[in-house]
């Protein structure tokens, strides 16, 4: 804990861990040299007045003395960096502690300063924000992807605590790129612009950062891809004079127009976002001059209602295309976006998009949720709900690298807006499906859902949703999630509650078959009912609360059944003569028939337990299964056919055969008399020899033996076998 923090004289500066000294470190970041840092407190409080002085000044003096031994990869002191963060923070408008903490967020990181002396000194709030942002150590985490997935989970659950954490990491990512070209490795630069690209350029734009993202994107694009980016720019310049002579002509055009109407109207021409510009030439596979915002517009109008009167008057001057036009002032976007797209054939018939907002909307569409954010997080738009319930997932996705690959997909842009038949707006991505529609309304209605209807018409889960459709989920009780889903669903909301459906399916499935099995070891063992343990007696041998939770883990393997027998071998005079086999089901999803001996109905099988699989069924003769028993690879289950297991099994069967002309049609005449179904096959002859192998499927080995019996009677068939 620091020592307690008393006024500083005139000669003396506040240091890290509570001490007084001098020690200049030299020019502007200079904590000694009181010009040098009202200089830097004057270039915060010029971005925003309303900022506390004297705190700020305090945080100043303690941030670069901090860092005074440290150097960036320019040469400049390495406490220029918190101060250009706070600089974009104090732009951004955010309060006084968030700005102290985008002064203080890599002193903890990067220095012997610890948070009790940040919060002893700052507070709570300023110490919550500095260690939010404060990378998890090598330390703490088995590799490098794992320290990176597990640093991200912590700062999308403190930025769902309070979103102030966002703008300070967004802000502190937006100067590393702006500083990226001093970073020496070219991999390096590359790591940082693609994670950019990938992470925070994409939370940016989800929280309407719409400025952040565009330059973020450009100087990331940059790097990753500078030839490309250098013959966009070069294309810009060529045709900036032509461009910007036409954007002047139809803006004093437009704004001739809509003074008579509209009061207090500013028209403006569009700034060029490179990577957008470059992502429509590859889409299109256009030159620039056919890019439909090449020319672009942006009216700024007193009110919502001279939106749409300025509307009226710019579709009265152009003919309007109506595939362009896009109303998000009626239906914001997530991140809180308004604004009316209209694109519009202009003189020499050229194509001109015009964006058309209030004053208001427009400062939104600038600084996003930092616009309209709460200091408690309460509210932030639909984005925090969205931020909440990937921080609620979050916890169901354990694997670093699914974690990672999760978070980049549902970072992608929210740009399909959708409605449910009350009128409620769904955000979904490009290419979502129906499934994903449901889902985002209920997990419920997610699991249950058969199809949609969608502007009246019915569709199927996978269907692709448009933007604008009405849709509604239809449901069936009888319904649950396949497994196909997987590749069909999109958003991570879906993804996640379709595998958690299967866990869930699975850990109840392991609870079962635990049961089954712990059941028959007491008959093996002659354990009656009346000398059965109690959960107490197991839980001397096995970390369980509940017996539910031995019953799963004996069923997912993680109770091997020698420890099993150890535990309940206690008192017990020896082993009975029954012997319990588990029936076996091919609707039973823990239950793999394998291949190697394709086992079907009729045969002598063996269960061998996977752990963490279930129960791979093999034929008792088969090699595989006889090699896992020598290794004891696995252990062995007694198992036999269920009087009602019916359905059909797939089996390898090869005939071998003297070639004539008709034998493939009575091959396959003899089978379907026998009700074997054909699934696929290949067949390889030479002048007089003919082989065929075949995959079929059969109720069990009787019907397989009559059908290979009559195929050994068709003339010139040598050799009927199963494989």
């Amino acid at each position: 804990m620091a020592d307690a923090v008393r006024p500083a004289q005139a000669d003396e500066v506040l240091r890290p861990g509570g001490h007084y000294h001098g020690n200049s470190v030299g020019g502007l970041y200079d904590p000694d040299s009181s010009i040098a840092v009202e200089h830097l407190l004057q270039g915060i409080l010029k971005r925003n007045p309303n900022l506390d002085a004297a705190k700020l000044r305090q945080a100043l003096q303690y941030s670069i003395s901090a860092h005074s031994e440290q150097v960036r990869k320019s040469g400049m002191p390495y406490a220029e960096h918190p101060v250009e963060v706070a600089k974009i923070l104090a732009e951004y408008q955010m309060d006084t502690s968030t700005v102290i903490a985008g002064l203080l967020h890599d002193v903890v990181e990067d220095t012997p300063v610890t948070l009790p002396e940040i919060q002893s000194i700052f507070g709570a709030e300023v110490a919550f924000m500095v260690d939010a942002v404060t990378k998890i150590s090598e330390l703490q985490a088995a590799n490098k992807e794992e320290q990176t997935a597990e640093t991200y989970r912590k700062l999308l659950s403190s930025m769902a605590e309070d979103p102030r954490v966002l703008m300070i990491k967004i802000s502190d990512r937006l100067h590393n790129m702006r500083t990226l070209g001093w970073v020496p490795k070219a991999a390096k630069r590359k790591r940082i612009a693609q994670e950019t690209m990938d992470i925070y350029a994409p939370l940016a734009h989800r929280f309407g950062l719409a400025k952040i993202r565009c330059e973020m994107e450009d100087l990331a694009f940059k790097v990753l891809n500078p030839e490309e980016y250098g013959r966009v720019m070069n294309e810009l310049v060529e045709s900036r004079a032509e461009r910007e002579g036409y954007i002047q002509k139809i803006a004093a055009i437009v704004l001739k127009a809509l003074e008579k109407t509209v009061p207090d109207v500013q028209v403006q021409g569009r700034p060029k976002h490179i990577y957008g510009i470059w992502q429509k030439q590859k889409r299109r596979n256009c030159r620039i001059d056919q890019i439909y915002d090449n020319f672009a517009l942006r009216v700024i109008v007193p009110e919502k209602r001279d939106c749409y009167l300025a509307l009226g008057e710019i579709h009265a001057l152009w003919v309007p295309l109506q595939a362009r036009f896009k109303d998000y002032v009626a239906t914001p976007k997530p991140n809180l976006y308004q604004s009316i797209h209209t694109t519009v054939v202009g003189p020499d018939e050229k194509m001109v998009e015009i964006q058309i907002r209030t004053k208001e909307m427009d400062v939104v569409a600038e600084r996003g949720f930092a616009a309209h954010w709460s200091y408690k997080a309460e509210s932030a738009g639909a984005e925090m709900d969205w931020l909440k319930q990937l921080v609620r997932v979050q916890d169901e996705v354990s694997d670093s690298k699914e974690f990672l690959e999760f978070l980049k997909i549902d970072l992608k842009p929210q740009e399909l807006v959708v409605f449910t038949p009350a009128g409620d707006p769904i955000s979904l991505p490009h290419g979502a499906t129906v499934l994903d529609f449901a889902y985002a309304v209920h997990t419920e209605i997610g699991n249950k859902c058969i199809g949609a209807r969608i502007d009246g018409l019915f569709s199927p889960p996978e269907k692709t949703l448009g933007y604008g459709s009405t849709v509604a989920a239809l449901l069936s009780a009888h319904q649950h999630p396949a497994r196909e889903w997987l590749s069909i669903v999109k958003t991570h909301k879906a993804n996640a509650a379709v595998r958690k459906w299967f866990r869930d399916e699975m850990r109840k499935k392991f609870t079962d078959l635990g049961a089954v099995i712990l059941d028959r070891e007491y008959k093996v063992l002659g354990v009656g009912p009346d000398r059965r343990p109690t959960l107490e007696d197991f839980r001397k041998h096995f970390p369980v609360e509940r017996i539910e939770q031995l019953h799963e883990a004996i069923g997912a393997g993680r109770i091997p059944l020698r420890e099993l027998h150890t535990a309940l071998a206690g008192g017990v005079v020896g082993p009975a003569n029954e012997t319990a086999a588990i029936p076996v089901e091919s609707d039973n999803m823990l239950l793999k028939f394998s291949h190697c001996c394709s086992p079907i109905p009729g045969d002598e099988i063996v269960g061998l337990l996977v752990p963490g699989e279930g129960i791979a069924i093999h034929r008792a003769d088969c090699p595989v299964c006889r090699d896992c028993l020598a290794r004891q690879t696995y252990e062995s289950l007694p198992v036999q056919w269920s009087e009602s297991e019916s359905r059909l099994h797939e089996v390898a069967l090869v005939v071998d055969a003297e070639a004539r002309d008709d034998l493939l049609k009575d091959v396959v005449s003899v089978l379907g008399a026998y009700g074997v179904a054909l699934r696929r096959g290949t067949f390889a002859s030479s002048d007089d020899r003919i082989r065929c192998r075949m995959r079929v499927r059969v109720r069990g080995t009787a019907q397989f033996e009559a059908a290979r019996q009559k195929l050994l009677d068709l003339p010139g068939v040598e050799k009927v076998e199963r494989t």
